[in-house]
């Protein structure tokens, strides 16, 4: 998947978000404004702003994710088509229409084998780990859970 530089970290989205697969996505910056309009929670707090939108598809559902700036989902919402999911976005975020980067992501980019642990995933059962500013990678949350507790272990 070749997606479109920007001069923001973390600013190349994963293959998919969620278990859904990345259909389009959105920077924000300070030249979009956020609306607040609507109630929008995420572990029972308002959620406010967000760096990054994306739309993503499963099935036949479309979803628009809520972002931070390291692509980590703060809230997801279906709806039945793109339109209804875009204009969503845009009655948060207006303006957000202008910078929507459509990318093409196969199922098996979304469904892949890790890089560094070498393990079959799937999107739902992996983390994104940033290799750097431009980089980053679908790891096992196996392997992630198995080299925390060997640090901890480690410390003691």
């Amino acid at each position: 998947m070749k997606l479109p530089k920007s001069s923001s970290k973390s600013s190349t989205p994963p293959p998919a978000l969620a278990g859904t697969r990345l259909i389009a996505y959105a920077i924000l910056d300070a030249s979009i404004p956020y609306a607040g309009r609507g109630s929008i929670f995420a572990g029972g707090k308002l959620l406010g702003r967000v760096a990054r939108l994306a739309v993503t598809r499963s099935g036949g559902d479309t979803f628009v994710a809520y972002c931070s700036q390291a692509w980590n989902v703060r809230a997801m919402f279906g709806y039945p088509s793109m339109r209804e999911a875009k204009g969503s976005a845009e009655r948060h975020y207006p303006g957000v229409s202008r910078r929507w980067r459509r990318v093409r992501v196969t199922q098996r980019q979304v469904t892949g084998t890790s890089g560094l642990c070498g393990r079959v995933w799937n999107a739902a059962s992996a983390t994104v780990v940033p290799i750097n500013s431009r980089r980053w990678s679908l790891v096992a949350d196996e392997f992630v859970s198995a080299i925390f507790a060997s640090a901890r272990s480690a410390k003691r």
